[in-house]
């Protein structure tokens, strides 16, 4: 009740404070989302310092916000077969306690990023493991999740268009002009917004996002876009984004935390390491299962089935998915292929 009570003031006040803007600039229809936007970030920023101050001074009211709204930090990587023949997502979800115990775990050993295209098989021991204490938070955390998701070529070709769209004519309608902007908006917001449909109700929830950095994505921390004289980050643009397509259309899946996108090297992120390898090591699960596979694969599906192949419903990967060519992947079954550890495959 107390954090339902805190969001609605909260509305309350950036409505007053848009409405103020709305006025001050000649009650011009047409630019609302702009004027929450501008709203949202003043408020934000005259809030952020003493903010700050009451967490570090506090940690009993850390502990009593934690108790109102689960806070889980989301590892997300892009996904695709070898010649992307198919492509998804996987996605690593945990409170950040579970990530803080999984790096605990492999902190001391020679591997100090894991990835799934620089696997070797001299590391296995130590890859099986990270899965390892993946799998003990998977058990332990009821709000841990690992997913990986694949489609076809043409769902991809016709999702991704259609996000695209939805970010740029969104972000064009409140008057973003910034090209490195919308680009940088419509590189992340289609795996932002397929996550959505699959982490509903888990509306207690609020979550932090880690997506994989690469050349656009990059950008994001050092990005702004200008309303006039004040400068508002693209990560929160897009926060607001993902935030008002839940409400809409996915209203039990989690909001995503003010300031809570943000574009990693691998390397400082477990979450976005885990997600990572769930993906590669996923793909290579099902090569093993339709009769192709090399000495790697061989062994990542080996280390992937000793740590998830007792929690895997096989029976539905059969007729899902068949070998294309010689080295790919062809998704046949409608709707595409999900993984999931930690809740009912969707």
């Amino acid at each position: 009740m107390k954090s339902e009570e805190a969001s609605g003031g909260l509305k309350a006040e950036t409505a007053k404070r848009a409405y103020e803007i709305w006025e001050a600039e000649g009650r011009v229809h047409g630019h609302d989302l702009a004027h929450w936007f501008l709203a949202e970030n003043e408020i934000f920023e005259k809030s952020k310092k003493s903010d700050s101050v009451i967490r570090n001074k506090s940690s009993n009211i850390s502990t009593k916000t934690t108790k109102l709204a689960t806070r889980l930090i989301i590892g997300a990587d892009e996904v695709a077969s070898e010649t992307q023949v198919s492509a998804g997502w996987a996605y690593a979800v945990f409170p950040a306690a579970s990530i803080q115990a999984i790096d605990k775990t492999v902190l001391g050993g020679s591997v100090k990023s894991f990835h799934g295209k620089k696997f070797k098989q001299s590391e296995a021991a130590e890859y099986a493991a990270f899965f390892k204490a993946v799998r003990v938070e998977l058990e332990k955390e009821p709000d841990s999740l690992m997913l990986f998701t694949l489609q076809s070529l043409s769902w991809k070709n016709q999702f991704v268009p259609f996000a695209e769209r939805l970010i740029s004519g969104a972000m064009k309608n409140v008057g973003v002009s910034e090209p490195a902007v919308i680009q940088i908006a419509e590189h992340l917001f289609p795996g932002i917004i397929y996550l959505q449909r699959l982490i509903q109700e888990r509306r207690s929830t609020v979550i932090e996002l880690e997506v994989d950095s690469d050349s656009v994505s990059e950008k994001l921390k050092s990005s702004v876009a200008n309303f006039g004289s004040v400068s508002v980050p693209t990560s929160r643009l897009l926060t607001a984004a993902y935030n008002a397509y839940r409400e809409e259309v996915f209203p039990d899946s989690p909001a995503i935390a003010r300031e809570g996108i943000r574009a990693l090297r691998d390397a400082k992120s477990r979450a976005i390491q885990a997600a990572d390898i769930f993906g590669n090591f996923a793909l290579a699960y099902l090569f093993r299962m339709l009769g192709h596979t090399s000495k790697s694969r061989a062994a990542k599906a080996q280390l992937f089935e000793n740590a998830f192949g007792d929690a895997l419903d096989t029976s539905k990967l059969h007729g899902a998915v068949k070998l294309c060519g010689d080295n790919d992947i062809e998704i046949v079954r409608p709707g595409g292929l999900t993984l999931s550890i930690g809740l009912q495959e969707a």
